[in-house]
């Protein structure tokens, strides 16, 4: 197992190597990162009253901006797609045209001459044309990511990305829906000499229906972890993980307030009887126990923030548009990585887009139009495909000959008729063998159907409800006295 692990730790640290062009401690002039590509310019970066400055020119047009200088007023404009912006060597704020519509920003910082070329901030410039700007402090490089620019590279070059976002799947008024997912996960390896065996099983079904604005869904959710014994050992004397199958979920949502309930506290209580406190808790949140919140307070439960929100609902109604999509990737590799204010940001926010450009490329994935505003969508990818898709994901640091062999099958389907996604399904297996008497295998499977013809009965709300706010935090009293008593 030991083998293994290290072959996921490698493909980890190739994933974060350290940039070619910088080295933490350099301290030389900092570096430029664009969209993850190092910036040439024809004098050197300084940092002036802690901004970077750098030849406008140069800079601008690696951007992709085409510069207009009027050397007797010393007027700057640059013109990238809709956007323009305008300023005076002289002056200290920017104009912006951004498709018609004017702001001002402050140029932060000094603009200076060396060697002849004018130097001005670079994060001033950068975030006028709507980049996102980062300092990395380690590396000394400023971190420009220009998502913009991705989407534009991605819809260009990738015309099923471009379908998917012209065909969208809107949010039906009224429907009955299901769904099953599957996963499970094998290991088998062996430790001094003793064969070992880790592996673990997941299923999940569950049902949906909308009508008159008001959401249900019912969820069961089968759970095998019978195969930790092995890994797990001593720290599962007296556990019986068998009582965490049947786990029940239901949800209604109206407007802007959630109903919810569950029977896993009690199956938590079942599990670890001798945890008086969680009896405890297990008698206020039972199965039939439904507890309130609202949906401004769960999505910030889930870390979603006000414009992560604005994306998943412009998702369900059809209105999802290239620069949300920019928006959820952003968002994706901050979440990774921390923020801009990593060349790492740099890094993940590139492989992302790599990713994205291979997997809807059409050696994996066709789009058929059935209709207006109807599509099939049919997904397929093999070993090759995957090793293929691996090497991206590591930023090309590895070849894909390079890599651990493995089998790999993936098949997605997905239908949408008239603009609402009727049905979809998938499979992916993975199986890794090497020479050390280790081997590893994982399946994914999932399949949903949608009826929007269906009848759909009255749904009513819970005439009462505990407010799942506070039961969280007198449940959390219970259970963090339980871990520091323990």
């Amino acid at each position: 197992m030991k083998k293994f692990l290290s072959g996921v730790l490698s493909a980890a640290l190739a994933f974060g190597a350290l940039p070619a062009f910088a080295a933490e401690g350099d301290a030389a002039a900092p570096q430029i990162l664009y969209n993850n590509t190092a910036v040439e310019t024809p004098v050197s970066p300084q940092i002036v009253d802690d901004r970077v400055l750098v030849p406008f020119r140069s800079v601008l047009e690696t951007m992709g901006a085409t510069v207009e200088y009027d050397h007797e007023t010393r007027d700057v404009s640059a013109v990238r797609g809709d956007r323009t912006i305008s300023f005076n060597l002289n002056g200290d704020t920017i104009a912006i045209d951004d498709a018609g519509e004017t702001s001002t920003a402050q140029i932060e910082g000094s603009i200076v001459l060396s060697n002849d070329y004018t130097l001005i901030p670079l994060r001033s410039m950068s975030e006028a044309l709507g980049m996102s700007v980062g300092w990395d402090n380690d590396y000394r490089t400023v971190v420009i990511v220009d998502t913009e620019k991705y989407i534009e590279d991605l819809t260009a070059s990738t015309p099923n990305f471009t379908k998917l976002m012209e065909i969208q799947a809107a949010y039906p008024e009224s429907y009955t829906s299901t769904m099953e997912f599957g996963f499970t996960f094998d290991l088998g390896y062996e430790e001094d000499g003793t064969p070992k065996t880790m592996n673990m099983a997941v299923d999940i079904s569950g049902d949906s229906a909308l009508k008159g604005g008001v959401e249900s869904s019912s969820v069961n959710i089968g759970l095998d972890m019978s195969g930790l014994e092995d890994m797990l050992g001593d720290a599962l004397a007296g556990v019986d993980l068998s009582t965490l199958t049947d786990i029940t979920l239901d949800c209604i949502a109206s407007d802007e307030e959630v109903y919810i309930r569950t029977n896993l506290v009690e199956k938590l209580a079942e599990l670890l009887p001798d945890v008086e406190e969680l009896q405890t808790a297990s008698q206020l949140c039972t199965a039939e126990t439904w507890m309130k919140t609202t949906l401004a307070d769960l999505y910030a439960m889930f870390g979603l923030d006000e414009e992560l929100v604005g994306i998943v609902e412009s998702a369900y109604t059809g209105n999802f548009t290239n620069q949300m999509m920019g928006q959820l990737l952003e968002a994706t590799a901050a979440a990774q990585t921390g923020g801009v204010d990593s060349v790492f940001y740099a890094q993940t926010m590139d492989t992302i887009f790599n990713t994205f450009e291979l997997m809807f490329s059409d050696t994996y994935t066709t789009i058929t139009e059935t209709g207006e505003n109807s599509y099939d969508l049919q997904m397929t990818m093999d070993s090759a495909g995957f090793n293929e898709l691996m090497a991206a994901s590591l930023d090309g640091q590895v070849a894909p000959e390079d890599l651990p062999q493995m089998d790999f099958d993936l098949q997605v389907n997905k239908t949408v008729e008239n603009g609402i996604g009727t049905s979809a399904a998938f499979e992916m297996t993975l199986t890794i063998n090497n020479s050390e008497n280790e081997d590893f295998s994982m399946t994914f499977s999932g399949s949903s159907s949608l009826d929007t013809e269906a009848t759909v009965e009255d749904i009513e709300l819970p005439s009462t409800a505990l407010d799942l706010d506070n039961l969280l935090g007198a449940l959390g009293i219970i259970l963090g006295g339980t871990v520091s008593g323990s």
